[in-house]
């Protein structure tokens, strides 16, 4: 499934289906930078990386079996949606708790609250039902 221009296709399991999917922000909050101008001042060798972290493309996407993290390079970090325990979160970031310590952090989401009833809403959906 190709999601735009600037990712590689993911390649999605057997039976699986793209739920949702958003675009990260670029420059997500006035911290990051802040953030990265101190780092960098104090190490100029740094500099490109930082720039170059804070301005990557990412999306984020819920399917069927599992939440992703896709960079350009493809998924970065997934978490099977059963393993999911918890989810912790703000206006702009979410981060969702698996088992066995499994821990999937999303910083640059543009409305996290609407992705994480989305999340629940799948899990309902796939749990069963006696």
């Amino acid at each position: 499934m190709l999601l735009n221009y600037k990712f590689k296709p993911i390649e999605l399991i057997a039976g699986e289906q793209i739920v949702f999917s958003v675009d990260g922000l670029v420059f997500p909050n006035i911290r990051d930078p802040l953030f990265h101008l101190v780092t960098a001042m104090l190490s100029p060798v740094l500099l490109p990386i930082f720039i170059h972290r804070a301005f990557r493309p990412i999306a984020y996407v819920i399917t069927t079996r599992r939440v992703m993290v896709v960079e350009p390079a493809g998924v970065a970090q997934s978490i099977d949606i059963s393993a999911i325990q918890r989810m912790r979160g703000t206006r702009w970031s979410l981060m969702l708790f698996g088992s066995n310590g499994e821990r999937l952090w999303m910083n640059r989401m543009p409305d996290s609250w609407q992705f994480e009833s989305i999340i629940k809403r799948v899990i309902s959906k796939l749990e069963p039902t006696f």
